[in-house]
């Protein structure tokens, strides 16, 4: 089952808090979410995807599959957690003057 969230606004700890449903339809090691990010200037954007990872049969961690710990949900109410983060690697080209000498 695929559901979306929209217009989430973060705290002042960037932290999203929301609810995905509750009862029966969560189950451990069923959720898996994708988080779009972008830095503070909105120039880099990409999705962070996180997937529950139980710590028993009503609370889970919310990790990334790197194995970092960035939320918690609790199967029970649905409520979610999160302080997405994404590590991305950019590069870019660097120009450095130089001085050429030439002799004839």
């Amino acid at each position: 089952m695929s559901k979306t969230k929209s217009a989430i606004a973060p705290d002042s700890n960037q932290k999203l808090s929301f609810t995905i449903g509750t009862g029966a339809a969560i189950q451990p090691n069923s959720v898996e979410l994708s988080i779009p990010v972008s830095d503070q200037l909105g120039q880099n954007t990409g999705t962070t995807k996180v997937i529950d990872v139980p710590i028993n049969s009503t609370i889970g961690n919310l990790v990334t599959n790197t194995g970092e710990i960035q939320g918690t949900i609790d199967y029970t109410t649905g409520a979610v957690e999160v302080m997405p983060i994404l590590i991305t690697k950019q590069f870019k080209q660097v120009y450095t003057p130089t001085t050429v000498y030439g002799t004839a």
